[in-house]
């Protein structure tokens, strides 16, 4: 089955989307072409006059959270790499 973001309009809150993100990352549901949707889906609604400043604030702290799900459910190499890479010295 692909993973969707058909569950994230159907929360009744922000909590709700954060559980639901926090859901699909245990399960191995965030992968790249989702976490890339979710980034396409924010930079329209940014791009746009017609869409209120909370929905904007709102989808980028969902594809925050996003991002964020996956990261942390990203195997430990990767983790290890990435921190290297970047020089933070976290390793």
């Amino acid at each position: 089955m692909t993973p969707t973001l058909d569950p994230l309009p159907q929360s009744d809150s922000l909590e709700d989307a954060e559980r639901r993100i926090d859901e699909m990352a245990a399960s191995g549901a965030l992968d790249p072409a989702l976490l890339l949707t979710m980034a396409k889906a924010y930079s329209g609604v940014r791009e746009t006059d017609y869409t209120r400043e909370e929905v904007k604030d709102l989808m980028y702290h969902l594809y925050l959270k996003m991002k964020e799900g996956a990261a942390r459910e990203a195997p430990p190499e990767v983790r290890v790499g990435k921190d290297g890479l970047e020089g933070t010295g976290r390793c």
